[in-house]
């Protein structure tokens, strides 16, 4: 559940909060930017739903290629927007620059969503591995962790909107320019990263991938992008500082509102009004104060590292390793290795699988999540890198993200496992 309230706030409040100012700024600047900014939204989340598809149904998505290129339309579109909302360019151009305006508005928009709506639209597909039940309570609190998130999200876009759509035309487009200078600024970091990986993979060739080299080579851009790669939530902080002047200039206009009036009822409507936007820049603070606990005390309460008990000793003769029965009767989870020649722990789990006398056999690994391995949380078996609950009765099956399943025999007593078999899978803990 925690997951994926933090990956929605972590991938969606710098979109939303860039999508709540844009339209209240080509709202309140150009007469037809509202349909173009609906028409370009629509765009977005069509092609971010078949951008979705495709990447979970074929392997045609590559995923930095892509991202490179929303990331390299957002840059440009934000350009143009900056040269054409100036007020000389706006006199010079006139009706033409006003479409022009609003068009590359929309391609920033369409850029920042679509680099992270297709990964938001499959995360319910990640919830069911494993066989996991979509009636299963893990399944559930995941997606109230995603449906939490995204209301949030939602929140914030429409108190950013109406807060900005109050505020006056200067602080108005201050604070969208800044938020988008910041949000440029960690795409820039981005792209580098994304340009150094496609030279590093041969897609870019030739003197291109020199040019590409020298620049992301150097010392300033190394460091930059080490930054922005490792301090990504510092640009969200970063917007939330910018975003929070609007709710703060509407709470303290509304305490020196001096607007006219002829009689009780319009003194009524003004102060209704002055009171609606104060609720909507307290839901704007409340849901940045979510979202930073939610980057901040939830996130390091999900991140924690599960309890892992510790390897187990049992008896090693004949070239295999003996587990009694009675060492692993209690129905719980246990754990066992074996170290090769070249140093490498080779881990295996042992469960008791419940009203059977069976048990479940396999490396303390999947082939989804690597040397992750599995933890005990109440009677559930989960996996420590996705937090994926195992069916137990499926230990030592192969699929999805269970336990790689081992050679081993029941005999007289033990469960026995061949060390032979556990070297053909030391590559999995290397």
């Amino acid at each position: 559940m925690l997951k994926y309230l933090i990956q929605i706030t972590q991938d969606l409040f710098v979109p939303c909060v860039i999508a709540g100012l844009m339209y209240a700024y080509i709202r309140c600047t150009e007469k037809c930017g509202k349909m173009i900014l609906n028409v370009g939204m629509a765009f977005t989340v069509l092609f971010s739903a078949v951008v979705a598809y495709y990447r979970q149904t074929t392997n045609k998505i590559n995923i930095e290629q892509w991202n490179a290129y929303f990331i390299g339309i957002s840059l440009v579109s934000l350009l143009v927007f900056y040269i054409f909302s100036l007020p000389f360019m706006q006199k010079m151009t006139k009706k033409a620059g006003g479409y022009i305006t609003c068009i590359s508005a929309a391609a920033v928009l369409f850029a920042v969503f679509a680099e992270f709506l297709p990964t938001v639209i499959l995360y319910p597909w990640g919830f069911i591995q494993a066989g996991e039940s979509i009636m299963s309570t893990d399944f559930i609190l995941k997606s109230i962790g995603l449906i939490f998130g995204l209301i949030i999200m939602l929140i914030i876009t429409l108190a950013v909107n109406r807060g900005a759509g109050a505020s006056s035309g200067k602080t108005r487009s201050a604070v969208l320019k800044a938020v988008l200078f910041i949000n440029a600024a960690r795409q820039f970091g981005r792209l580098m990263s994304l340009l150094k990986l496609r030279v590093r993979s041969g897609f870019i060739k030739g003197p291109a991938a020199v040019t590409v080299s020298n620049i992301t080579g150097t010392k300033f851009a190394r460091a930059y992008t080490q930054f922005v790669s490792n301090k990504s939530a510092v640009f969200i902080y970063a917007v939330m500082a910018v975003m929070l002047i609007v709710p703060l200039t509407i709470w303290i206009s509304s305490f020196k509102v001096n607007e006219p009036y002829d009689n009780p009822a319009q003194h009524r409507k003004i102060r209704a009004k002055w009171r609606d936007r104060r609720r909507w820049a307290s839901a704007a603070a409340i849901c940045c104060l979510l979202s930073v606990l939610n980057l901040t005390a939830v996130k390091a309460f999900s991140e924690r590292k599960p309890e892992v008990k510790p390897v187990e000793e049992c008896e090693i003769r004949d070239d295999s390793m003996y587990v009694s029965f009675e060492q692993v009767a209690d129905g719980h989870l246990h754990r066992f290795a074996y170290t090769s020649e070249n140093g490498v722990e080779i881990r295996f789990i042992v469960i008791k699988k419940p009203n059977s006398s069976a048990y479940g056999v396999g490396l303390d690994a999947c082939e989804i999540c690597g040397k992750a391995g599995y933890y005990e949380r109440g009677d559930q078996v989960v996996c420590s890198r996705c937090d994926v609950v195992m069916n137990i009765n499926t230990i030592g099956f192969k699929g999805g993200c269970n336990p790689i399943p081992i050679e081993y025999k029941v005999e007289k007593g033990n469960i026995i496992v061949p060390i032979a078999g556990l070297l053909e899978h030391e590559k999995e803990f290397k």
